[in-house]
């Protein structure tokens, strides 16, 4: 599970740098960071972060998606959209899989 947070996070800061295919790498950095429940929560953690913080503040799909004047110009804005809330979503699905995995892991921990 170390290796898989360790990828997740890789894969996130690729994902924050590469244009085109960042979005699908920050996608599966997600669910990497999500798997890698238990071991190793840190990683997975920033892994998460570092997507989000790459799709809320640097991302051109918000802008394309959101913007009225530049979504105007753009036919397929609301698939942008869906594509932009389903990316979020993976992320914090994976913050609150990570994190229940890891409490429910703690309580196992004091009752054995």
């Amino acid at each position: 599970m170390k290796a898989l947070s360790i990828t997740a996070l890789i894969l996130a800061i690729l994902g924050s740098i590469i244009p085109v295919v960042g979005y699908y790498l920050a996608g599966l950095s997600g669910i990497l960071a999500a798997i890698s429940i238990n071991k190793e929560t840190t990683v997975g953690a920033v892994a998460l972060l570092i997507n989000i913080v790459a799709l809320l503040f640097m991302s051109p799909l918000l802008a394309s998606a959101f913007i009225p004047e530049i979504a105007a110009d753009n036919p397929s804005s609301a698939t942008l959209r869906t594509a932009y809330i389903g990316l979020l979503s993976v992320q914090f699905l994976g913050f609150i899989v990570l994190f229940v995995g890891k409490a429910l892991g703690s309580l196992r921990k004091r009752r054995a």
